[in-house]
């Protein structure tokens, strides 16, 4: 689900996702990278960008 979120953002399309489970939420902030990660996406070749998307959090009580 949050790839798909992404994608469609990625391409201009606005997304409206119900988080129940605050699964999503984390489309807010940019990924923090570590060693581990840098090290495993260069062997593979894989280019390890993280970013932020742009987010509005609903509630539905007001709060």
């Amino acid at each position: 689900m949050q790839g798909l979120a992404e994608g469609f953002s990625d391409q201009g399309v606005s997304v409206f996702c119900a988080d129940v489970k605050s699964d999503l939420s984390g489309l807010a902030e940019a990924g923090a990278s570590t060693a581990r990660l840098e090290e495993r996406a260069k062997q593979i070749g894989f280019k390890n960008e993280s970013r932020a998307y742009p987010v509005i959090f609903w509630d539905l009580f007001g709060e």
